[in-house]
């Protein structure tokens, strides 16, 4: 059973890494990677590199959520590219609509389970709050392509009304939550390396450093985000 969970992460994780490349080769001016063909090398290099080792460290340590959420994880950072225009797919367009901000909480949920432990579900709450909820979910319900001005996006599977202010006021929160929650992770993850005792410092610095650094990009993206309450590149 487990073999086979594994063999359907791998899967989603090469199909929306296809996909992903795909959409950003046809249609860069709204993408994040852009036209330049380095761009796209790099989505599809750290995407699959997630997916592989978290594979990988989920055979080796079938017991812990790492392996499997590191997977997740890579699977999650092409969606940052699906909610493009140039999608062509309404399913596709529509999941990027939701889950395009959700990386960032699955490699922090992923880094806080490493090797054996639990992430603390009081800090994770407002990161998948803030992604998934606020940047994903109620934007989508008031988000008509149409009648806000793209004419050029597939439909939206999850829009039930037209509310450019809701969007608005949505995304705003999920930017404010992200100054919040993304620091705050990463200096928890700081403080867990400083508290661990040599041996498991030697075992989780190669997670936790890169984490916090990345969290601290995130975190600067917020900023950078605050003035106009929208992530963009």
């Amino acid at each position: 059973m487990a073999t086979h969970v594994k063999l359907v992460v791998l899967a989603a994780g090469l199909v929306l890494g296809a996909l992903s490349v795909a959409i950003v080769r046809d249609a860069p001016e709204g993408s994040l990677a852009g036209p330049a063909t380095t761009g796209s090398v790099v989505l599809a290099a750290v995407g699959c590199a997630l997916v592989a080792c978290g594979i990988a460290a989920w055979s080796r340590r079938p017991s812990s959520r790492f392996g499997l959420l590191l997977a997740l994880a890579g699977c999650a950072w092409f969606a940052v590219e699906l909610n493009n225009p140039g999608a062509g797919s309404p399913l596709v367009f529509t999941f990027g609509l939701l889950t395009a901000a959700a990386c960032p909480a699955v490699v922090a949920h992923a880094a806080l389970s490493n090797p054996e432990g639990r992430a603390p579900r009081c800090a994770l709450a407002p990161a998948y709050a803030g992604t998934l909820l606020a940047l994903g979910l109620l934007p989508a319900l008031a988000f008509d392509p149409a009648a806000q001005g793209c004419a050029e996006c597939p439909d939206n599977l999850l829009n039930v009304t037209s509310s450019p202010s809701l969007v608005e006021t949505a995304s705003r929160a999920g930017v404010v939550l992200g100054l919040v929650w993304a620091p705050l992770l990463a200096t928890l993850a700081i403080v867990r390396l400083a508290r661990s005792s040599s041996a498991a410092r030697r075992l989780t610095a190669p997670v936790l450093l890169p984490f916090a650094a990345y969290l601290g990009l995130v975190t600067v993206d917020y900023a950078h985000a605050a003035g106009r309450g929208f992530l963009s590149n």
